[in-house]
């Protein structure tokens, strides 16, 4: 098994993916992007769409030091989440 410790450094971006039946709604080309300052409230708040209203609305998130690339995703830091304590804002 290969342990992998992920390094966040002060000031620099971190880039967001999304998998799974969630979406994010960005413009297209774009990739949702934060840069992370030690003892401040980090925060990205963003809208998802639900790709397939017929499956569960779930999904992941990838934490990554480089912008996703056609020619395949830089390793990241993977954090599952449940959206089952969202609530949907009526739009």
């Amino acid at each position: 098994r290969v342990d992998f410790t992920p390094q966040v450094l002060e000031g620099k971006p971190i880039f967001v993916d999304c998998y799974g039946n969630l979406s994010p709604l960005t413009k297209s080309g774009h990739q949702l992007v934060f840069n992370f300052y030690s003892f401040k409230e980090n925060r990205l708040p963003f809208n998802v769409k639900i790709r397939d209203v017929g499956q569960e609305p779930c999904g992941r998130l990838s934490f990554l030091n480089e912008p996703k690339s056609t020619k395949g995703v830089p390793q990241g830091v993977h954090m599952q989440f449940e959206t089952s304590h969202c609530q949907p804002t009526g739009r």
